[in-house]
């Protein structure tokens, strides 16, 4: 298989390529718009062409032997079938090759943003990493939630002192919400090491939610938002992070959703604080 894989990656275009090929065919976008759009469009494309690769090369692997005749034309419908399987896993979401890709190229768009979160990004976020595997020049991903979260200790002072918050706050919610992983990916769409929703995300003043700097910084400003809000109250703000202020507001307390109650109380845990200390 991992002859398939290489012929593969010899195989499709690069990712410039694509993105040159889709230059030229993009229908016309406004124009602050249009070349963000021809980008996206064309990792797309790219990431279904691999994807398209990757089907084939691993069924011309896995194929079985016999003395049997192939059907007239069965290699050119499962041909079609694959390219069409391959281009719905790409528009649905595929692998997280496409929306990479896409935030490696997004810089000639925006030269000012941070670009320090490609060091650690994942390109593929739903596939599993190799124990051991690091990058060139990159230590290898610590195997444990706390290791993963200390690697951004540093930021993770700078915004609870800038916030007057307690550094402990911020390691328990980044390890509850994403254990550490600066890719982390909701079904609901929270991104990021603290999970922000896009429009959370927005508010906090957040251009890209997986910049680990970016991303606890506008946690860590929510948090301290949710704090003033409910007086200092430390379990309904973990409560209004989790299901949002105005269920805190509706229920005057900790919603009854088994969710928050459990969230809460495994923040409070990975703080060190138990119900007996918040009492006294």
């Amino acid at each position: 298989m991992v002859g398939g894989i290489s012929s593969v990656t010899r195989a499709i275009p690069t990712p410039a390529a694509a993105i040159g090929k889709y230059a030229e065919t993009t229908e016309a976008a406004p124009a602050e718009n249009m070349e963000r759009e021809k980008l996206r469009r064309a990792c797309r494309e790219f990431e279904s062409i691999f994807i398209g690769h990757l089907l084939k090369t691993m069924r011309e692997t896995t194929k079985v032997m016999s003395d049997g005749e192939e059907p007239a034309g069965a290699g050119l419908m499962t041909e079609v079938m694959d390219e069409h399987l391959a281009r719905e896993i790409a528009t649905q979401g595929g692998i997280g090759l496409g929306d990479a890709l896409e935030r490696q190229f997004a810089s000639r768009f925006d030269p000012d943003a941070p670009v320090r979160y490609r060091n650690v990004v994942s390109p593929v976020r739903s596939l599993p990493i190799p124990d051991g595997y690091a990058a060139a020049g990159e230590p290898a991903e610590p195997d444990t939630i706390e290791g993963r979260v200390e690697r951004y200790d540093e930021i993770i002072r700078e915004a609870a002192s800038a916030f007057e918050l307690e550094p402990e706050l911020l390691r328990a919610v980044i390890a509850q919400e994403s254990a550490g992983r600066p890719e982390a990916t909701s079904p609901k769409g929270a991104k990021g090491l603290m999970q922000l929703m896009d429009g959370t995300a927005e508010e906090m003043g957040v251009r890209d939610s997986f910049d680990p700097e970016q991303n606890i910084r506008g946690g860590a400003r929510y948090l301290r938002g949710l704090l003033d809000r409910f007086s200092g109250d430390l379990e309904k703000a973990l409560a209004g992070y989790n299901a949002g202020p105005g269920a805190v507001e509706r229920h005057d307390g900790v919603p009854p959703y088994r969710e928050t109650r459990d969230y809460v109380s495994r923040v409070k845990r990975r703080m060190g604080r138990t119900d007996q200390e918040e009492a006294d």
